[in-house]
């Protein structure tokens, strides 16, 4: 399954990215990478990898190509996002900082990190420029469905508050090593926005989940 975004900033500037999902689509591990995507630089301090079996982070080299391709861009630099998948097309008037969080919203979700493998199956039925409340359902929905495949009968929400926990630290620290690099701040301030939701998700979830029981009664 491939999606594809492309962004279109003013002056006629157009970005393209693939994401091919499925078990090693996007192999990239015979690249050569820059120093910020060293496992062991800025690693997170709950990081299960090791630099001699995994010498890049996996997170860190998923977004390589987009935060290099979009240096130049400035986080309120307006643009025109563009997402094809095999089901339909998405269009819409956004800046630059929101098309590249959601994009890089897939791209970690589909990367190897131990720390963010829930997401994966996300990643099949991925939303662009998911607001609050279609993300809220997403993830609940998400959470529920693997609970039920792992034969679980207590339906708490307490491993999805781990979940994301773990993916705080690992937004935090992907965010220091796009800050470490020159150049325009969309991808660092797209990252800040994902970590921002990773922060506030978990400490509304109960009262979300509440909101969205009138859907089903």
């Amino acid at each position: 399954m491939e999606i594809r975004y492309r962004f279109v900033a003013n002056g006629g500037l157009s970005i393209e990215q693939v994401v091919q999902l499925g078990s090693g689509a996007n192999d990239l591990a015979t690249e050569a990478y820059p120093q910020w995507v060293q496992l062991d630089y800025r690693q997170c301090h709950h990081c299960t990898l090791t630099p001699k079996q995994t010498p890049w982070c996996p997170v860190a080299r998923n977004i390589f190509h987009a935060v290099t391709d979009c240096a130049q861009l400035a986080s309120y630099d307006a643009l025109e996002l563009e997402v094809q998948t095999p089901q339909r097309t998405y269009n819409a008037a956004t800046t630059a900082q929101k098309a590249l969080c959601s994009f890089f919203g897939l791209v970690i979700g589909t990367s190897d990190c131990p720390h963010t493998a829930f997401f994966k199956p996300m990643a099949q039925f991925h939303l662009p420029l998911s607001t609050k409340e279609e993300s809220i359902f997403r993830v609940a929905g998400t959470y529920f469905i693997s609970e039920y495949f792992r034969g679980s009968d207590h339906f708490n929400i307490d491993r999805l508050l781990a979940v994301y926990a773990n993916l705080q630290t690992v937004n935090e620290h992907i965010a220091k090593r796009i800050g470490d690099i020159p150049g325009g701040d969309a991808s660092r301030n797209a990252v800040v926005l994902l970590h921002m939701l990773s922060c506030v998700l978990p400490l509304s979830l109960k009262d979300d989940l509440k909101e969205l029981e009138r859907y089903f009664n």
